[in-house]
């Protein structure tokens, strides 16, 4: 029960003033408390009660439990406050303010600082046996933390499985370990468990704080700690408005920042970790994950496991959402539900970092994006930039291109991809830029999937909807949408640059491309060769070419709607060999114009072909001649009508 102490006593060797309300304490410590008059049974008023002094909340925090501020009081802090296990503290529509040049953070748990103890791990399948070098004091059921494995598996806060004796424990892992026993320099520590802070304000007061770069400069921090919630207003941190390392099971239903520094940090390893909005002004990152940190933050380095977000809402933050990391460290699971607002750079900033040489992750999903980007003077930021490590399967939901400079809407490099997939782009900018921009070494082992284009470009030789080039390798590109150039006959929907840039197959599913140049420009001659499928009603019209081909080629067609063209459907340069087969629909003269030096096959009855100038014969190939009218086929001497 909560009970508030009429007279100061002396608790558990802890000194408690008169009136500070207490939760959760032994029973036979309430009953001596309140022996004589000394403490009574609290029931909180409507309005007023709790503490309002510092001395009052370092005595109600020492004892733990329920600890709750009067409401809407206002306390200086003159030192950090330290949050044990199974503390809630209730700010109660009050503010928790830094003093002048105190330089340590407002609110930081008990474990924090835990002392490490060097431990040897072995492992069988997801039961890791821990061997601590001094005994370890836990029993079964009890928290505790391991870091700095090499194997991600390790890391984290778990509870103990069993207790084999005054130096060994056994918990269970997430998965197997990629090897026993655990290199590194792993160590074991006390933690935590069920730290909440919740309804009122953290104030940092960083513009008189005097001393920044290390941990005791984030408003609130917590470490090694296994279940807890944070619902509060954070303002002016010199650093992390909230910094949540190495937990597992923890809620933040709502996070508002007001900040010249960074919003939500995430740290692994992280277990489970369910936020609902955060939002506001950061000068830095509104949300972060970070496998690792720069050195002067890290704590520890691990997974992040499982971590959803229902909405990040920015306003003039730096970056929405940043993802960094470490080898050997990978977001595995990281959902968020949208982004809305604006950044002065990046809404989505997956990357390497100082300190953070490899970023993995293995699914993330972010949902509808609208976000208006590069809001800083200079105005050269992408919507969403990705690039570092392996990213095995990510997922965009609808994202609005509201920037209005001539930087890359996506920039993807310098990565291997397994998928990525953006369910719909929408654009309404007729500025000269890449929409998709593929460069570096970035590599997709199955495909770049974009659905739902809804574009609306300016005209230019340097627009493209997808651009590809460095030595930038895509096993598979997917479009379907429509892309319509406002005017002009310059911009591409996809364009290959260089000759070591590879696109080995490409599919337009029900595209439309309306204005412009091409469907496929490839740039240069010598390219390596490609597979381009157009099919379920992929039409274009007014463009100039419809397929620059100047390498090996193979295009499919099924019932290709070519509309209205300026010159040829199809443009071959001067070498390599073009074979298109398929099936055409109004198609008025000849599909196909063949450069000096190319060989071309073409088969395809409704496919309209100059048999003489334009197309070479391959036995069995049979086309409509533009010539004759005909249905013609080539017996392997000659192209003779079909009966």
């Amino acid at each position: 029960m909560t009970i508030r102490f009429v007279k100061a006593q002396k608790i558990n060797g802890v000194e408690i003033p008169a009136d500070v309300i207490v939760f959760g304490l032994e029973s036979e410590v309430e009953a001596r408390a309140m022996e004589g008059g000394g403490a009574e049974i609290f029931t909180p008023p409507v309005s007023g009660g709790g503490i309002s002094t510092e001395g009052a909340l370092i005595a109600a925090l020492a004892v733990g439990g329920l600890v709750t501020l009067a409401a809407n009081a206002t306390i200086s802090l003159t030192q950090s406050h330290v949050i044990k296990s199974g503390t809630t503290l209730d700010l109660n529509g009050g503010t928790l303010r830094l003093a002048n040049a105190v330089n340590k953070s407002p609110l930081k748990n008990e474990a924090f600082d835990a002392v490490p103890v060097a431990v040897t791990i072995t492992s069988v399948g997801r039961t890791a046996t821990a061997v601590w070098a001094t005994p370890h004091g836990k029993n079964a059921g009890d928290p505790v933390s391991i870091l700095g494995a090499d194997q991600g598996s390790y890391n984290g806060v778990w509870e103990v499985a069993t207790v084999v004796d005054p130096n060994t424990l056994t918990y269970v892992m997430f998965e197997p370990a990629s090897a026993s026993p655990a290199t590194g320099g792993v160590t074991g520590r006390a933690c935590d468990t069920n730290i909440v802070i919740v309804n009122g304000t953290v104030d940092g007061n960083e513009q008189n704080q005097t001393v920044s770069g290390n941990n005791e400069t984030h408003a609130v921090r917590i470490f090694n700690c296994l279940g807890g919630r944070i619902d509060l207003a954070v303002n002016n941190a010199k650093k992390y408005a909230c910094l949540l390392a190495n937990v597992d099971r923890f809620d933040v239903p709502y996070f508002k920042v007001d900040t010249a520094s960074d919003g939500l940090h995430i740290m692994g390893p992280a277990g489970t970790i369910n936020v609902g909005v955060v939002e506001g002004r950061s000068g830095d990152d509104l949300f972060a994950i970070t496998l690792g940190d720069f050195a002067t933050y890290e704590v520890c380095r691990g997974n992040a496991r499982n971590i959803t977000v229902q909405a990040l809402k920015p306003r003039y933050a730096l970056t929405a959402f940043k993802l960094a990391g470490n080898p050997g460290c990978t977001a595995e699971f990281v959902k968020i539900g949208s982004i809305s607002g604006t950044t002065r750079r990046q809404a989505i900033y997956i990357t390497n970092d100082l300190n953070l040489t490899q970023t993995n992750s293995e699914y993330i999903e972010i949902g509808p994006l609208r976000v208006t980007t590069g809001q800083e003077s200079a105005s050269t930021y992408q919507g969403i930039q990705i690039r570092g490590g392996t990213h095995k399967h990510i997922k965009i939901g609808a994202f609005h291109d509201l920037t209005t400079d001539t930087t890359d809407a996506i920039s993807l490099a310098d990565a291997t991809f397994g998928k990525v997939e953006i369910d719909a782009f929408y654009s309404r900018n007729t500025v000269v830029k890449k929409h998709v921009n593929v460069g570096g070494t970035a590599t997709f082992q199955k495909w770049l999937s974009i659905r739902g284009i809804d574009a609306t470009p300016g005209d230019s030789a340097l627009v493209a909807l997808v651009s590809v080039g460095g030595t930038a390798n895509i096993s598979k590109l997917v479009l379907s949408g429509e892309y319509a150039v406002a005017v002009g006959t310059n911009a591409r929907s996809v364009q290959v640059l260089g000759t070591t840039a590879t696109v080995s197959e490409v599919c337009y599913d029900a595209f439309r491309l309306l204005g412009g140049n091409s469907f496929y420009d490839q740039a240069v001659a010598g390219q390596p060769a490609v597979t381009i499928k157009m099919y379920n009603g992929t039409r274009g019209s007014g463009y100039a070419t419809g397929l620059n081909l100047r390498g090996d080629a193979t295009v499919m067609l099924s019932e290709m709607d070519w509309g209205a063209f300026t010159n040829r459907p199809i443009s071959t340069g001067n070498a390599g060999t073009v074979d298109v087969i398929g099936s055409a629909k109004k198609l008025a003269a000849r599909m196909i114009n063949r450069g000096v030096g190319s060989t071309v096959y073409v088969s395809g009855h409704t496919l309209v072909c100059d048999v003489a100038s334009h197309q070479n014969g391959r036995t069995g190939d049979s086309v409509t001649d533009v010539v004759s009218g005909k249905v013609v086929m080539y017996d392997g001497a000659a192209w003779t009508a079909v009966a």
